[in-house]
């Protein structure tokens, strides 16, 4: 479960600072410009800015892959200057995108090459949404594949909202050391993954799979106007991926495992009583008996559901509401007072963290651990796919990137006075931990043929994969099936 408050839709966001200084690009730009002339060309007027709304609107496009995008029609988006900072542009409009933007967008959709959803502004309701953006089929055609590394992003990456979340948008704010630290470490990790093939394999058909080669911009998003709280590092095209499919995700053809933090956030909770936790901080499921009401028994996941919950609820009675959207079904009310029971009775030491609006507050600690293990790794020439506490990385990295989330972990805690160990996990499957099943058991064992079954699978999966992103090289399990070589 993502129990992010300041967490991102599942559409992505339109950008307003792709760009491109790649010829082939440029003139595939061109070719869409004066094919659709008629359309988007204005009828009075100076045709350069609406020229590069279309260019940055297409680049949107090609860089999606043609799904949905969310966009703003307020004009208030398209502002060019700071009212903060007086002569300089506006951080969000990295271009100076106009207000005039919207009108090519309805020119587009008048001529039936995308699909407008009009979104809503309904805050007292707390239902505004953006309008979201559909690419017609014509459109896409038109447009080419981009090459890895062929469209840049020159938007803010160190954003602020009012809300828990940006639905009504990101204000401005003035710099300090802080802000423009997190930047350049931002941009330097988004530098280096925008040259680094990612490819999510298909389940059945791994040549049939799908390059993640878009910008894949990662921003910082805190909130409710304040570095204090949130602070999380986002790209939602990458972070939206179910964990089936980041089961999948290959980096420069190197298949992947992702290690994390077990219970961060209770554990951070632990360290500011100047404790450590110890064991499954989730296993209080096993304390709740099933209720004749219930149409199923309480899992390991309701437990965590539970935790997370509360601890990012402001009151309790916030965060028994939520728990019940949460983990309704299957479940009766006695079952999860019961749950919320045996959470508080495991966890008596920091009990008054649920209830208590921490998890906005924790967020803020668990994003500068990532961004200190982000910048680590690369240190190391190793680039990993942040999800929030975890990190997906070419398993080949697993025991160095382990290593690295501890010792960021904590390095982070004793900058904020707390010296306690955070524990790190890592449960997928690996070459290495085949590789140890093929040692431990004997030859002609069930476990074994499993084993050597899977090495054998994934040879020929993670070969299919090379091929189809253009990489060629042999790959650690062929090596793990011949063995030493044979002394001639």
């Amino acid at each position: 479960m993502n129990n992010d408050r300041t967490n991102e839709p599942k559409h992505p966001r339109f950008s307003m600072g792709l760009y491109t200084e790649n010829e082939a690009l440029l003139e595939a730009l061109d070719v869409a410009w004066n094919t659709l002339a008629e359309v988007v060309k204005p009828k009075r007027g100076r045709q350069t800015k609406t020229r590069e709304h279309f260019d940055v609107l297409m680049l949107n496009i090609i860089d999606s892959q043609g799904v949905t995008l969310r966009v703003s029609m307020d004009k208030n988006t398209y502002i060019t200057k700071s009212r903060i900072n007086k002569g300089k542009d506006y951080r969000y409009n990295p271009l100076s995108m106009t207000n005039s933007f919207p009108q090519l967008l309805k020119r587009l959709e008048a001529a039936g090459l995308i699909e407008l959803k009009i979104g809503k502004y309904a805050p007292h309701k707390g239902e505004s949404t953006m309008t979201e953006l559909t690419p017609s089929k014509k459109l896409i055609y038109l447009l080419p594949a981009a090459s890895l590394g062929a469209i840049r992003d020159a938007s803010e990456s160190v954003r602020l909202a009012l809300e828990d979340n940006s639905s009504k948008g990101y204000i401005d704010y003035e710099e300090t050391p802080a802000t423009e630290r997190w930047r350049e470490h931002l941009k330097r990790f988004n530098d280096h993954l925008s040259v680094t093939h990612l490819w999510v394999a298909d389940a059945e058909d791994p040549s049939e799979g799908r390059p993640m080669n878009g910008t894949n911009t990662h921003y910082r998003a805190f909130c409710r106007g304040s570095f204090d709280c949130g602070g999380r590092i986002y790209s939602p095209a990458l972070q939206n991926l179910p964990k089936a499919e980041r089961k999948r995700l290959y980096i420069d053809g190197e298949r992947t495992c992702e290690p994390d933090f077990k219970g961060l956030h209770i554990a951070i909770a632990y360290s500011h009583e100047g404790l450590e936790m110890f064991g499954d901080p989730y296993d209080f499921y096993e304390q709740v008996p099933r209720h004749a009401k219930d149409e199923r028994t309480v899992t390991r996941m309701d437990a965590k559901s539970c935790a997370l919950v509360a601890i990012n609820a402001d009151t309790r009675q916030k965060a028994s509401n939520a728990l019940r959207e949460e983990i309704r079904s299957g479940l009766s009310r006695q079952t999860r007072r019961k749950l919320y029971d045996q959470m508080l009775a495991k966890h008596s030491a920091i009990a008054h963290y649920f209830g208590s609006d921490s998890g906005v507050h924790f967020q803020r600690i668990d994003s500068d651990i990532m961004l200190l293990t982000l910048s680590t790794l690369l240190d190391q020439e190793i680039v990993a796919v942040p999800v929030h506490d975890s990190v997906v990385v070419a398993q080949k990295h697993e025991a160095v990137v382990v290593k690295t989330l501890r010792q960021c972990g904590e390095a982070v805690l004793a900058d904020e006075g707390y010296r306690i160990r955070l524990p790190v996990t890592q449960q997928d499957q690996t070459y290495d931990s085949l590789s140890e099943m093929l040692k431990r058991f004997d030859h002609g064992s069930p476990e074994h043929r499993m084993a050597s079954k899977e090495l054998v699978e994934w040879s020929r999966t993670d070969h299919t994969v090379r091929q189809a992103i253009g990489i060629s090289g042999e790959v650690a399990v062929d090596r793990t099936l011949r063995g030493p070589s044979k002394a001639t």
